[in-house]
């Protein structure tokens, strides 16, 4: 359904009745409907300014938002990378040590399963902070 205003219907009406001739806007008569007419057209011409700095202002925030998302899936991968590398390395270590390849002392062992353990939870709770946040 189309609703049109009063507004819209006499400037439809107006610019029908230039175009056919039966209005001459030079005419002293005729000064006030076409006073209407230049207030329409630039009341028009604000709307569809302000429309169009809308518009440029929604791509904007949708750029954003995919910027800050292939940020987002970059970083994703480089800690699940990183992650998984370290685990890998230290439990090739734990293995050696185990099959009595390397010699570590016990001391230096808790201390990496010790700092490896806090870095992987700190990691995940960075992670699930950002993929949920409070507000």
């Amino acid at each position: 359904m189309d609703f049109k205003s009063k507004a819209d219907e006499r400037v439809e009406a107006l610019i029908t009745m230039l175009n056919a001739g039966r209005i001459d806007a030079n005419k002293s008569e005729n000064n006030d409907e076409a006073d209407f007419l230049d207030k329409q057209s630039k009341s028009a011409s604000i709307k569809n300014k302000n429309i169009e700095i809308l518009n440029e202002r929604d791509l904007l925030l949708n750029q954003q938002l995919q910027d800050n998302n292939a940020g987002r899936l970059f970083m994703r991968d480089w800690t699940t990378a990183i992650v998984t590398i370290w685990m890998t390395l230290v439990l090739l270590l734990i293995v050696c040590v185990g099959q009595g390849k390397c010699k570590l002392s016990d001391s230096v062992l808790i201390t990496l399963l010790s700092t490896t353990s806090i870095n992987l939870i700190g990691l995940v709770l960075i992670v699930l902070k950002d993929l949920f946040p409070k507000n």
